[in-house]
Order: structure tokens, then sequence, then C-alpha cells
């Protein structure tokens, strides 16, 4: 039987290899230490991320925000107006003194995750922002941005992310 011998590709968005075979092999071969310095590389990217600055509630594990991370979004492209709309209501969000409540935060993060991800395919702000507002055929002609409301609608539109990365018509 002839052997075909694989090429192995990875993702632009994220370095992953895609021959399964060479990953399990690499998993086999990764000492604990490659994984700590793999981990703490891991961690100095998530520090920049929309994952920074978190506040751990030591009582139920819940992860927290500060309400300053709203102004971040608003700087970033989002109104005011989709922002009341997507995090909370602007009464509440007046109410709030320091950090949001755990549905508040998880939003906001949601909302950072998908703009970094946006840009990081498009190449810039403002061509993410354009393509968050604008109807797709691929969502059923509706804008991204309306489906950021929840998080089923923010994994589709992800996956959208990924396809059009990968170059796959989305």
């Amino acid at each position: 039987m002839a052997r075909i011998n694989k090429v192995e590709i990875s993702c632009i968005s994220c370095q992953m290899p895609l021959n399964f075979r060479q990953m399990a092999k690499q998993a086999k071969q990764t000492s604990p230490n490659n994984e700590k310095r793999r981990s703490a590389k891991g961690l100095k990217r998530v520090a920049g991320s929309a994952l920074s600055n978190l506040s751990r509630d030591a009582r139920n594990g819940a992860f927290t925000i500060r309400k300053e991370r709203i102004s971040k979004l608003g700087k970033s492209g989002f109104s005011s107006s989709e922002l009341h709309k997507l995090v909370a209501p602007p009464r509440t969000l007046a109410r709030r003194e320091t950090t949001l409540s755990l549905e508040e935060s998880d939003r906001v993060q949601r909302l950072e995750r998908t703009m970094e991800h946006a840009t990081r395919v498009f190449g810039s702000l403002e061509k993410a922002n354009i393509w968050l507002r604008k109807p797709n055929k691929a969502l059923n002609n509706a804008r991204p941005i309306e489906l950021l409301i929840s998080e089923t609608g923010a994994h589709e539109i992800e996956m959208q992310l990924h396809a059009i990365d990968h170059g796959m018509y989305a």
C-alpha cells in the first residue's frame, strides 16, 4: 500500500497545525516543562486581550470586570445605544459603582472577544465595524451585531469569522 506524505498546514489565525497525526505525536512528546512554558506564553497573550483585568469573587469563582471597560468598547466603535442594548440599560449601568455583575461582565467580554477576532480577521478596526453592521447572507441576512445579544449568536459570528479567515465564503 502506498503511503502519502502529509503536509502540515496551520491555521492562519490560531497557528494550530491541521494534521491530526502530527498533533498527537507532539502531544506525546511534550514534557511538563514545555507545558509550563507554553501556558506562561499563553497567559502573556491573554493578559493583553479581552480577559485582562478580571477580578475574582472567591465565594463562587465568578469573574467580573470593572465598569470602565465599557468605555473602551465605545472607543472601538460601539455606539452607546448598541452598548445599552447588548450589555445593560443605562440606568442599570449608572447604578453600578465599580464592578459589573457576572452577566454584564460576560456580555462585555463577549463583545471584546468578537471585536478582537473581527479586527484580526479583517486587518483593521474600521473594516471589522463595517462587517459587524452589514447584513450577512450566511447569517440569514442578519447583521452580526444583532446576534451578539446571546452567546449562541456570538458563536455563530465566530464560526463565520473563522470561515472568512480560512478563505471560505461567508
